[in-house]
C-alpha cells in the first residue's frame, strides 16, 4: 500500500488483509509519502502474524545501514515478521534493467554484504525488485 493514507488508515487496511489470510503486508518507501520503517512499525503493534516490509526500499537514496538499523528493529518489534524489498521502486525509473546507478557508492552486492554483517536474522528474508 501507498504511504499516502493517515497512520490509522494504513493500520486498519493491514488488520485487514491479515484477516482474510493474507501473508505480507508491504508498504510503499516513496518520497513524499509517510516515513515507511514508521508506519510499519506502528502496524507491527497492531497486527500479529503478517510478515510486513517496504516495497522496496532504494539503494540509491537510502543509506544501507540506516536500512540495515530500520529493518532489524521492525523485525525485533514484530517478533521476527520483518521483510525486506530492495530496489530501484516508481520514482527510481529503474524500467526493467538491470539495478545499477553510475557512480553509486553502494551497488548492490556491495549493499547485501554489509546487510548481512548488519542484519544476519532479516537477510534470508531480502527481496530485491526492479519495477
Amino acid at each position: 500500500m501507498l504511504g499516502d493514507a493517515p497512520a490509522q488508515v494504513m493500520v486498519e487496511r493491514a488488520r485487514l488483509a491479515e484477516a482474510v489470510g493474507y501473508d505480507t503486508v508491504w508498504v510503499a518507501d516513496e518520497r513524499f509519502y509517510r516515513e515507511v520503517y514508521s508506519c510499519l512499525t506502528h502496524i507491527a503493534g497492531h497486527t500479529s502474524k503478517v510478515l510486513l516490509g517496504p516495497c522496496v526500499t532504494d539503494p540509491f537514496s537510502r543509506h544501507p545501514a540506516l536500512t540495515a538499523m530500520a529493518i532489524a528493529t521492525l523485525d525485533e518489534v514484530s517478533g521476527g515478521r520483518g521483510i525486506l524489498g530492495i530496489g530501484a521502486g516508481i520514482s527510481g525509473g529503474c524500467g526493467g534493467g538491470p539495478l545499477r546507478r553510475r557512480g553509486s557508492r553502494f551497488p548492490p552486492r556491495r549493499w547485501k554484504r554489509l546487510l548481512r554483517c548488519l542484519t544476519p536474522r532479516v537477510l534470508p528474508r531480502i527481496y530485491r525488485y526492479c519495477h
